[in-house]
C-alpha cells in the first residue's frame, strides 16, 4: 500500500492507503509531518503503515498490502507439498544421523590406536568422547563402531585405575568401620562391667564399714565406756 494525503470532509488527519498488488484503497486516521521546510506536510508514511496492520494489511520488504492480498501470500501450503517438505527433511535428518564412509574409516583408524582390545578399554585417557572431538564427529557414532568392532567398555585406563582405587579404599573404610563398631561394642560392654563392679565395690566397702562399727562397740563395752 502506497500512502497518499486525504482530505477528510468530517474533519481530523486523515490518509489514503493504497495496496500494491491489487490497488484498493483503506482511509485511515494519520498525523501529518513537514518533511522540507519549503514542501507542505506530509502524511506520516510510519503511523499509516501501522494503522493499515492493524486492519490486517502488511507492510513487508518495502510493499504495503491490504488483508486480502497479505491473506493470500501467507496462505498454508498445500497438504502435498507439506508432506514432500516432511519427507525431505525425514530423509536429510537419516543421512545426517549416519556418518559417511570416509568419516567411518577414520573413526575406525583412530579407535584402532587409542583402544586397547586386550584390556577391553581406551588406552590411557581417551574415550569416546575425545575420539569424537579430535574427528569432530558424534560421540555417538563413535561409540556404534567402537562396541560393533572393538569393545563393549568405554572406559580408559585411568578411569580404571580410579575405579580400582575407590574399591580399595572402600573396602578399607569398610574393614575400619566395623572395627569402630566392634570397639563401641566393647565399650559398651566394659561400661557394663564396670558398673556391675562399682555396686560390688559399694557393697563390700559398705560391708567393712558396718564390721568396723561393730568392732568398735564392742571394744568400747569391754573397756567400759
Amino acid at each position: 500500500m502506497t500512502v497518499e494525503a486525504f482530505k477528510s470532509m468530517a474533519g481530523g488527519s486523515k490518509a489514503r492507503v493504497i495496496c500494491e498488488d491489487c490497488g484498493a484503497s483503506e482511509v485511515v486516521p494519520c498525523g501529518y509531518v513537514r518533511c522540507s521546510p519549503n514542501k507542505p506536510k506530509e502524511p506520516n508514511k510510519a503511523q499509516a503503515r501501522g494503522k493499515a496492520a492493524s486492519l490486517g494489511g502488511a507492510y513487508v520488504k518495502g510493499k504495503l498490502r491490504c488483508k486480502e492480498c497479505e491473506e493470500k501470500r501467507t496462505k498454508v501450503v498445500p497438504m502435498k507439498t507439506a508432506k514432500v517438505a516432511v519427507v525431505a527433511d525425514v530423509a536429510k535428518a537419516a543421512e545426517v544421523a549416519a556418518p559417511t564412509k570416509r568419516q567411518r574409516i577414520e573413526i575406525f583408524t583412530l579407535l584402532a590406536d587409542v583402544y586397547d582390545i586386550d584390556a577391553g578399554r581406551y588406552s590411557k585417557d581417551d574415550t569416546d568422547d575425545s575420539v569424537a572431538e579430535i574427528l569432530g564427529v558424534r560421540a555417538g557414532w563413535v561409540a556404534e563402531i567402537r562396541e560393533a568392532e572393538f569393545g563393549p567398555c568405554g572406559s580408559n585406563d585411568e578411569i580404571a585405575e580410579a575405579i580400582a582405587a575407590l574399591e580399595s579404599s572402600r573396602e578399607a573404610f569398610t574393614k575400619m568401620l566395623d572395627g569402630v563398631r566392634q570397639a563401641e561394642k566393647a565399650v559398651e560392654r566394659l561400661n557394663v562391667e564396670m558398673m556391675a563392679e562399682k555396686e560390688r565395690m559399694n557393697s563390700a566397702i559398705a560391708r567393712v564399714g558396718a564390721i568396723s562399727r561393730a568392732l568398735s562397740d564392742r571394744i568400747k563395752a569391754k573397756a567400759g565406756i
